[in-house]
């Protein structure tokens, strides 16, 4: 009996070794490229002005790869009237420099409270909810979907990640986000659609099967409510 378990530790012990050999043996990417993701709402919450830090950003330090965020709040403050100011500025100036952007659209956007959701929709029933935030989403498309600038359509941001920030987006409608690519799909089916899913937390499972490609974040360090 002692030699069974003795032989069997030795057997686990050597597969996680091996197990180590081979992911060890994964070979560098060829090519990796760097960018950046601004979001103007935060810009402001850490009092800058945006177009200048935009610029900056652009001019100065010679970025020319973004995520930009349609957050709903901003592109409709009220019903069915829409403010592209922001996203106007930010898009032409990536055209004028030759710049790629990924723009992330839905409610789920980055930056806390992680759900973005105009003052006036918060009174609706889910599924009014649902159906206004399709129109949104149709009008961001529409717009900049002619855009040599725009090279992948982002839907929602780590949707997965219910455990985050679940008193502001509550429980994931898998259903209602199939629904969002597939819109997005069909104003464009041009340009491939990203989903994503955290790193540290997100099981990769479900946002891997539902898109074009796959992204994930890397926090090397992040704060645990439980674990500190």
């Amino acid at each position: 009996m002692k030699k069974i378990v003795l032989y069997t530790f030795i057997g686990f012990i050597s597969l996680a070794i091996f197990l180590i050999w081979i992911l060890a043996q994964k070979p560098e990417p060829e090519h990796i490229t760097y960018g950046m993701s601004f979001n103007t709402p935060y810009a402001r919450e850490l009092g800058l002005d945006w177009r200048e830090t935009y610029d900056a950003i652009i001019d100065d330090l010679g970025v020319r790869h973004f995520r930009l965020a349609a957050h709903w709040p901003m592109v409709e403050p009220k019903s069915s009237i829409y403010n592209f100011e922001e996203l106007d500025y930010q898009i032409r100036r990536a055209e004028e420099v030759g710049a790629s952007v990924i723009l992330a659209v839905g409610r789920r956007l980055p930056r806390w409270p992680e759900c973005h959701v105009p003052d006036w929709v918060k009174t609706l029933s889910a599924e009014e909810q649902q159906t206004v935030q399709l129109r949104y989403m149709t009008q961001v498309i529409e717009r900049y979907k002619s855009s040599p600038a725009v090279v992948v359509w982002q839907v929602e941001n780590e949707p997965f990640l219910e455990v985050f920030a679940y008193e502001h987006c509550g429980e994931l409608d898998k259903d209602f986000l199939d629904k969002e690519i597939e819109l997005v799909r069909s104003l464009d089916s041009t340009r491939q659609i990203l989903i994503t899913d955290s790193g540290n937390l997100g099981t990769w499972n479900g946002a891997y099967s539902r898109g074009d490609m796959f992204g994930t974040s890397v926090y090397v360090h992040f704060w645990n409510p439980e674990l500190g």
